[in-house]
């Protein structure tokens, strides 16, 4: 039962987030592929040329390293365990026995947090991905954290079954 996940979630970047990036790298790549010569109009050297490819190499790693992240969120029955993909590439716990309540409840991403990703101050912080519903832990030292997710009500049955649940407000 110790190991057992009670819930399990990937979030992903919303699918707007997506597209930025992609018209982002399309407007970079024909910008760069039209750029044959300088402001003066002199036409570029070589290395000029291979530099602005090897820009635009960097540029395109680093979306796809973007559009990789992801949120995933597993409820067992010592604690609650995330990691926010690639960036942490092993889960934390956070162990029911630091957690003082928990709800399950809507939020505002940008009111509140400013947005998604890590957001937040060190005494109130939010890890989302996507959408406006989350898993809010208010730890015995009177931190809190909310952890998006768009599997509420999943998360909130997951919780009431433990009876860890101490609010749901969706």
């Amino acid at each position: 039962m110790k190991n057992d996940i009670l819930f399990s979630e990937q979030q992903f970047w919303g699918p707007v987030a997506y597209l930025v990036v992609i018209l982002v790298n399309l407007i970079v790549f024909f910008a760069l592929l039209k750029a044959k010569t300088n402001k003066a109009g002199i036409p570029l050297k070589a290395w000029q040329m291979k530099l602005k490819w090897v820009f635009m190499s960097i540029f395109f790693l680093g979306s796809i390293y973007f559009m990789s992240f992801r949120l995933e969120t597993q409820i067992k029955a010592e604690g609650i365990y995330v990691r926010f993909f690639p960036q942490q590439l092993s889960y934390k716990l956070y162990a029911f026995s630091d957690i003082k309540s928990i709800e399950v409840r809507e939020y505002s991403p940008m009111a509140e947090f400013g947005g998604w990703g890590f957001k937040g101050s060190d005494e109130n912080k939010a890890i989302n991905a996507s959408g406006n519903k989350g898993i809010q832990l208010i730890f015995n030292n009177g931190k809190k954290l909310l952890i998006g997710t768009n599997k509420e009500k999943e998360a909130g049955e997951a919780l009431l079954k433990m009876n860890k649940l101490s609010n749901l407000k969706y």
